[in-house]
Protein backbone atom coordinates (compact mmCIF):
# COMPACT_ATOMS: atom_id res chain seq x y z
CA UNK A 1 0.00 0.00 0.00
CA UNK A 2 1.03 3.56 -0.60
CA UNK A 3 -0.51 6.89 0.34
CA UNK A 4 -1.47 9.71 -2.00
CA UNK A 5 -2.98 13.10 -1.21
CA UNK A 6 -6.23 14.27 -2.76
CA UNK A 7 -6.05 17.40 -4.84
CA UNK A 8 -8.57 20.24 -5.08
CA UNK A 9 -11.97 19.13 -6.45
CA UNK A 10 -11.03 15.44 -6.66
CA UNK A 11 -13.61 12.77 -5.98
CA UNK A 12 -13.06 9.15 -5.01
CA UNK A 13 -13.97 8.18 -8.59
CA UNK A 14 -11.31 10.58 -9.94
CA UNK A 15 -8.66 8.95 -7.77
CA UNK A 16 -9.85 5.46 -8.75
CA UNK A 17 -9.44 6.32 -12.44
CA UNK A 18 -6.09 8.00 -11.85
CA UNK A 19 -4.61 5.22 -9.69
CA UNK A 20 -6.29 2.04 -10.95
CA UNK A 21 -7.35 2.98 -14.48
CA UNK A 22 -10.97 2.01 -13.80
CA UNK A 23 -13.82 3.29 -11.68
CA UNK A 24 -13.99 -0.19 -10.12
CA UNK A 25 -11.05 0.98 -7.98
CA UNK A 26 -13.55 3.06 -5.97
CA UNK A 27 -14.38 -0.08 -4.01
CA UNK A 28 -10.70 -0.67 -3.16
CA UNK A 29 -10.40 2.93 -1.96
CA UNK A 30 -13.49 2.76 0.24
CA UNK A 31 -12.46 -0.64 1.63
CA UNK A 32 -8.89 0.46 2.40
CA UNK A 33 -9.84 3.84 3.89
CA UNK A 34 -12.35 3.27 6.70
CA UNK A 35 -12.65 7.00 7.45
CA UNK A 36 -14.42 7.47 4.11
CA UNK A 37 -18.12 6.80 4.47
CA UNK A 38 -18.91 5.96 0.88
CA UNK A 39 -18.18 6.41 -2.78
CA UNK A 40 -19.96 9.77 -2.94
CA UNK A 41 -17.91 11.39 -0.16
CA UNK A 42 -16.28 14.71 -0.89
CA UNK A 43 -12.52 14.75 -0.45
CA UNK A 44 -10.57 17.63 1.01
CA UNK A 45 -7.34 18.83 -0.62
CA UNK A 46 -4.42 17.11 1.08
CA UNK A 47 -6.56 14.30 2.50
CA UNK A 48 -4.48 11.12 2.61
CA UNK A 49 -5.82 8.11 0.70
CA UNK A 50 -4.35 4.60 0.88
CA UNK A 51 -3.87 2.98 -2.52
CA UNK A 52 -3.28 -0.71 -3.24
CA UNK A 53 -0.42 -1.66 -5.52
CA UNK A 54 -2.62 -3.13 -8.27
CA UNK A 55 -3.78 -2.02 -11.69
CA UNK A 56 -7.15 -2.87 -13.11
CA UNK A 57 -6.54 -1.27 -16.50
CA UNK A 58 -2.85 -0.44 -16.93
CA UNK A 59 -3.00 1.46 -20.24
CA UNK A 60 -5.87 3.64 -19.00
CA UNK A 61 -4.07 4.30 -15.71
CA UNK A 62 -0.96 5.39 -17.62
CA UNK A 63 -3.00 7.69 -19.85
CA UNK A 64 -5.00 9.28 -17.00
CA UNK A 65 -2.10 9.61 -14.56
CA UNK A 66 -0.43 12.19 -16.82
CA UNK A 67 -2.89 14.86 -15.63
CA UNK A 68 -4.87 15.63 -12.49
CA UNK A 69 -8.43 14.44 -12.76
CA UNK A 70 -10.73 16.66 -10.67
CA UNK A 71 -14.41 16.58 -11.52
CA UNK A 72 -16.06 17.67 -8.27
CA UNK A 73 -18.26 20.71 -8.56
CA UNK A 74 -18.76 23.32 -5.92
CA UNK A 75 -22.26 23.43 -4.54
CA UNK A 76 -24.10 26.33 -6.05
CA UNK A 77 -26.27 28.64 -4.00
CA UNK A 78 -30.03 28.55 -4.24
CA UNK A 79 -32.59 31.32 -4.37
CA UNK A 80 -33.30 34.39 -6.42
CA UNK A 81 -29.80 35.79 -5.87
CA UNK A 82 -28.37 32.87 -7.85
CA UNK A 83 -31.00 32.37 -10.55
CA UNK A 84 -30.29 33.27 -14.16
CA UNK A 85 -33.08 34.40 -16.47
CA UNK A 86 -34.03 31.70 -18.99
CA UNK A 87 -31.84 29.18 -17.18
CA UNK A 88 -33.21 28.69 -13.65
CA UNK A 89 -35.75 31.49 -13.64
CA UNK A 90 -38.24 31.25 -16.50
CA UNK A 91 -39.99 34.45 -17.54
CA UNK A 92 -43.48 33.79 -18.88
Amino acid sequence: MRIIKAKHNQTIADIALQEYGDVEGVFFIVEDNPTLLGITDNLHPGEEIQIRDVRINGPMKEYLSQNVIATAEKARGEGIGYWKIENDFIVS
